[in-house]
């Protein structure tokens, strides 16, 4: 099921946020994402539209997609949950709710660009990111 997020939902987004961050990234230092995370709750978040699937109303949050304007900010799922299909009904959702997407993913992050190019993304720009120096495409769909 997939549903808008309520702010009441914000804390435990963060926290899935965290930790699959922290899973999808070993390439950029832990205490980076740790350091976001209250900003991920407080500032991010309230800023976005948020979309969260859960299995039922009563279970906890398996994944999350976050979108400003024309760019998907986040899609996140829980590390244990991945590979279940949750990201592909997460994206689909959002792209047909946003049909035009842009999106910025780490180069380093081969798992996602898979998914992305699967998905039916293309490239479209390369940058360094200011606060990691790690190398990040931007994507865009379709």
């Amino acid at each position: 099921m997939i549903r808008k997020a309520t702010p009441d939902d914000f804390a435990e987004l963060a926290e899935l946020w965290l930790r699959a961050s922290c899973q999808a990234h070993p390439f950029i230092a832990e205490d980076f994402w740790q350091q976001q995370q209250m900003a991920m709750q407080r500032n991010y978040l309230p800023l976005a539209k948020n979309y969260v699937y859960q299995a039922t109303p009563a279970s906890p949050i398996a994944g999350f997609a976050s979108v400003v304007q024309h760019k998907l900010a986040a899609l996140f799922v829980a590390p244990e949950l991945q590979g279940q299909g949750i990201g592909w009904a997460l994206l689909t959702h959002v792209t047909q709710l946003q049909p035009l997407l842009e999106l910025d993913v780490f180069e380093q992050n081969l798992d996602a660009l898979r998914f992305y190019y699967r998905f039916g993304c293309r490239l479209q720009d390369r940058s360094l990111h200011p606060e990691t120096q790690a190398w990040q495409l931007t994507l865009v769909y379709p």
